[in-house]
């Protein structure tokens, strides 16, 4: 007896299309389905007064949303409307439901043996969005907002591609009502197209199955490779990746949670040069929706996922690094109250700085100054986990060998010194812990400036006594050996050092 499983496999392969087909049957049913339009969003303030999300290419300056006022002149000659149609014709118009560490190495060896090498070390190198399903909308729990916010601290910025329309959803907001053309695709039997059978939504979601199917296989046969660069080089010619991101909130979870597979099967594989170049060369507006999804957070997850699969490759990660789309990931994205919308931005901007060593430490040097002014902002934040990843990412930053000049200017300034200094009294055992790994660079730097002798050197009986005592319990015979080092370097430190 089949499974339920199995059955649903089979149903798919019963009349099976070519890669074309399917791309070009999925291309149609998205024409079909309204892109979501100039949809106004606004950045929170990360600071309470205002964001610093910098202007982006494809991204306009958006005007005010509509007034109170305004908005309530809408809603009741919309009403008035409504009521009218009903009266006459009870079933011409419906509602839709609406709803809506990894731990890397702390490359411990480097920190005991660099500082014993010369310092020759040195890197190499406006209407409304359409609803969702009523599919869609139950499974992701998510409330479809159709309206622009209105006077919210922060920038008004218009995105050509993917709308953000809030970064906070709204669940007490009504679901909007649909016109009888609206209902079509979203509810009712007859697509755009007059066909009776499937809506245009519930087409667009078998045929993204199938290719996902093309791609994964299924458990019983070895996917065939030729077939995965076909279906590729199909989506590349047919453009169905724009086309997917600018409806992507509508689409249903499952739906979703299916092209985003797809895209990370063929960005990981480059299947037809989808990452490198179709996407680094000439679609860079992809990366930019992606992007811009974080501030969607029912789309956020799937579109961090499919970010960090085409930053795998180095030239994508280059331009993402050296363009304006860096910034709101220390401005916005990681301090968002989303926790999992937040992690994950934080995943992907930890990605873009450690993966690929020679296009990061480039662009550290490059930007140094803005990277980590910006980088304060990140340690001092009120949030526990914010100042935790923080703190984690730095130290595998400043103890990456590529990275040496970052590092030697880093444990330079004594304002660094004084932040991870109180960083190593905070409260939680696990941010001291953090703090210790970037604490001990400082340390140990043979080329220590007068400012950060003098410093370590007035501090040092109380820095010794309290590293005696610190994390005793923890059962790791290279973390003492670290401490013990740090504690033996402070005693030895003396004024004449600090005078030199």
């Amino acid at each position: 007896m089949p499974t339920g499983g199995s059955s649903f496999l089979s149903s798919l392969t019963k009349r099976k299309k070519s890669p074309e087909q399917l791309v070009k049957l999925a291309v149609a049913c998205l024409h079909e389905l309204p892109a979501v339009e100039d949809a106004s969003w606004t950045c929170p303030a990360v600071d309470g007064t205002k964001a610093t999300v910098p202007a982006m290419d494809g991204l306009n300056l958006g005007e005010p949303g509509p007034s109170k006022q305004q908005k309530q002149d809408e809603l009741t000659s919309s009403r008035h409307s409504i009521s009218s149609s009903a009266a006459s014709n009870p079933d011409a118009s419906r509602t839709s439901s609406a709803g809506s560490d990894a731990g890397a190495s702390r490359r411990s060896s480097f920190f005991l043996s660099a500082f014993g090498k010369k310092e020759a070390h040195s890197h190499d190198s406006g209407s409304a969005p359409p609803p969702h399903s009523s599919a869609g909308s139950s499974r992701d729990g998510s409330a479809a907002d159709a309206s622009t916010s209105g006077k919210v601290r922060g920038i008004s910025i218009r995105p050509t591609g993917l709308s953000v329309s809030k970064f906070f959803s709204d669940s007490s907001r009504k679901p909007p009502i649909l016109s009888p053309q609206e209902s079509n695709w979203s509810q009712g039997s007859v697509g755009h197209s007059g066909i009776e059978g499937d809506s245009v939504m519930e087409r667009l979601a078998k045929r993204l199955s199938q290719m996902k199917l093309v791609l994964y296989g299924d458990g019983e046969k070895e996917v065939d490779k030729d077939k995965c660069v076909d279906l590729a080089e199909n989506i590349i010619k047919e453009g169905l990746m724009p086309l997917l991101l600018d409806r992507f909130t509508n689409l249903p979870f499952e739906a979703r949670k299916d092209a985003a597979q797809i895209f990370n099967n063929i960005a990981r594989h480059n299947h037809a040069g989808f990452a490198d170049p179709y996407i680094a060369d000439h679609h860079f507006s992809i990366l930019e929706q992606l992007i811009n999804g974080y501030g969607h957070p029912e789309v956020a997850l799937n579109c961090g996922s499919m970010l960090r699969e085409a930053a795998r490759h180095e030239k994508v990660a280059r331009r993402i690094l050296f363009s304006p789309h860096v910034w709101p990931f220390f401005d916005t994205f990681v301090h968002l109250p989303n926790f999992d919308v937040a992690s994950d931005s934080f995943a992907t901007l930890r990605d873009l700085l450690t993966k690929h060593k020679t296009v990061a430490a480039e662009f550290l040097e490059e930007e140094y100054e803005q990277v980590f002014d910006k980088y304060k902002s990140l340690l001092a934040s009120d949030n526990y986990v914010t100042r935790r990843m923080s703190l984690k990412m730095l130290g595998e930053i400043l103890l990456d060998r590529s990275n040496f000049n970052v590092m030697m200017r880093y444990i330079s300034s004594k304002e660094n010194l004084k932040m991870i200094m109180n960083l190593l009294r905070d409260k939680s055992a696990s941010i001291q812990f953090e703090a210790f790994h970037v604490f001990k660079v400082f340390v140990a730097n043979p080329k220590k400036p007068p400012a950060i002798v003098k410093i370590l050197v007035t501090n040092r009986d109380k820095l010794v006594t309290y590293l005696t005592h610190f994390h005793t319990d923890k059962d790791d015979e290279q973390f003492r050996e670290e401490k013990s080092l740090l504690v033996n370097t402070l005693a030895n430190l003396d004024y004449e050092e600090a005078a030199t």
